[in-house]
């Protein structure tokens, strides 16, 4: 054998050598530490036995007797999980904790059975003082209820008395969207109502205060609400209310997302029928109305809402009867929507007439406009609310949705029959300004956000270029810009002056004889009930 040879052998046999020890090696230092502390018995093959039959046969002590010890004291995060899993059932579906029970129907007792959340949860004391948060409850059943008729007053009171935020956590996400929502709508108001806390001190930001009110209602909801099997109307009505807020915050994305999140868990096929009652058909047609206003403002693509809707109207008792009025105006159009995708101009045109004609029958029993103003009374000085307040604003709601969608009706009529609808067109523009020109204060302040964005809609497709166009559609115009500016103002002083600037714009002469007519048609109408 040559040299060569020998030395090519012995190279080879040391390469295997080199080799075989980099697998043992390998394979101890992948061991953990609770295996190699046995390697005589091969972890691997060991049957843990005390001692096990490994170390038995090779005669060897079995030293695998030491588990993994914990480094430092149990977490704290680690101590509440386990508390909370030995305290609350698990959903046998997800193996999540269940939810609290469903909170109370509006239609229910207020006293139904709930289930504790835990000690952690977010109170209705994290919003302010129970004081404030009362106040402003009852500032939204006086001025915003009719307009959202949802939840009961008197349920709502009774589950505040017996301190249901204690006992559930989706009550304490309802009352703070609430809240959130109506300190949004009259920043005024609410300034003073957190001035008079001491917690709040002379900096009261309503602002801060809703971005507080929101908060809370995330950490009560925690991040996988949705997943719950027990959805119920509190969680749809949430979704609402904060929908709600971001539209006043003209964050219509935002806004569109929530209102269809509301209408979703109101329909979800594995919940019980929401809509069977009054209280879930408020919710749900709310919703649907809220979205039918992104559409008509161009905000939404329309397929984010069903063109034709089968849950039924609420009863027509109390504020129901306006607020079914408003929904019948927005769903006077859904064959358009239906029939806008057609192939048939003739279908379009079908449709738009159909659409047409349902609005003017809804709008014949629409109540008249106040034609006189309303003393103002200001409920954060203590003043007595005027009973009819909550139903001008109501009404003033109906009159600017009725205008709204007509003038949407004129954009569509346009686009399908290239018809320049200029009497319409004309028509729109002069009760708007009768609307602006005569509402109360009280009446626009509260859903101010709404009649800017929809008189908005209005003046963009109403105005023309004829010399009448151009001085009512500048009247107007004014009065959008005052409201837009107030809308905008974050400074009390500035918002007051410009309400100011509001009034005495009001006081303006007519631009010319019968401009400023009777909003009302000859039409004789039929009164709602309450009004």
């Amino acid at each position: 054998m040559s040299a060569s040879t020998l030395d090519f052998c012995f190279y080879y046999f040391f390469l295997n050598i080199a080799a075989d020890a980099r697998v043992a090696y390998d394979s101890v230092a992948s061991m953990s530490w609770a295996q190699s502390a046995n390697i005589p018995c091969s972890h691997v093959q060991c049957d843990e036995g005390k001692p096990c039959q490994r170390c038995l046969k090779s005669n060897v002590t079995c030293t695998y007797n030491r588990p993994p010890r914990q480094r430092g004291p149990t977490s704290k995060h680690v101590q509440n999980a386990l508390s909370l899993q030995s305290q609350t059932p698990l959903d046998p579906n997800l193996g999540l904790p269940i939810a609290p029970a469903p909170a109370p129907s509006y239609v229910q007792e207020a006293t139904s059975p709930v289930i504790r959340v835990p000690d952690s949860a977010a109170r209705l004391e994290s919003i302010g003082p129970l004081d404030v948060v009362s106040l402003l409850i009852g500032d939204f059943f006086n001025f915003l209820y009719a307009l959202h008729p949802f939840p009961e007053e008197a349920v709502l009171r009774e589950r505040l008395r017996q301190r249901h935020d204690l006992m559930d956590a989706r009550f304490v996400a309802l009352v703070s969207s609430i809240v959130g929502a109506t300190a949004l709508a009259c920043p005024r108001n609410a300034r003073a109502r957190l001035l008079d806390a001491q917690q709040f001190g002379p900096s009261a930001d309503p602002a801060s205060f809703v971005n507080r009110c929101q908060q809370v209602c995330y950490e009560a909801r925690g991040p996988g609400y949705l997943a719950s099997i027990t959805l119920n109307e509190d969680d749809a009505a949430t979704s609402y209310f904060l929908g709600l807020i971001e539209a006043s915050r003209r964050r219509l994305s935002q806004s569109a997302r929530y209102f269809s999140e509301c209408i979703t868990i109101l329909s979800t096929t594995y919940q019980p029928n929401l809509t069977a009652h009054d209280s879930g058909r408020r919710v749900f047609w709310a919703a649907y109305m809220g979205l039918r206003m992104l559409v008509q403002m161009g905000s939404v693509p329309k397929s984010a809402l069903a063109a034709n809707i089968s849950v039924p109207l609420p009863a027509e008792t109390g504020v129901n009867a306006g607020f079914n009025m408003a929904v019948r105006i927005y769903a006077s159009y859904w064959k358009l929507v239906l029939g806008e995708d057609s192939d048939s101009s003739l279908g379009r045109r079908e449709a738009l007439a159909e659409s047409k004609k349902s609005l003017e029958n809804v709008l014949l029993s629409v109540p008249p406009i106040p034609s006189a103003k309303y003393q103002q009374v200001d409920p954060a000085l203590g003043g007595d609310v005027d009973g009819d307040t909550n139903f001008d604003i109501q009404r003033v709601h109906l009159w600017i949705s009725a205008l709204a969608t007509r003038s949407y009706l004129v954009a569509k009529s346009i686009n399908i029959d290239g018809a320049d609808m200029h009497q319409e067109r004309l028509d729109i523009l002069r009760e708007m300004l009768k609307l602006l020109g005569g509402v109360d204060r009280n009446c626009v302040e509260w859903n101010l956000w709404n009649l800017v964005s929809k008189a908005g809609q209005v003046i963009s497709i109403c105005i023309g270029e004829s010399e009448s166009f151009i001085a009512v559609g500048e009247r107007v115009s004014g009065y959008i810009n005052i409201l837009d500016s107030i809308d905008s103002t974050t400074d009390e002083e500035s918002r007051e002056r410009l309400w100011e600037t509001f009034s005495k714009y009001q006081e303006q002469p007519p631009i010319s004889e019968g401009l400023n007519g009777d909003i009302e048609r000859p039409v004789k109408r039929q009164r709602m009930e309450n009004f």
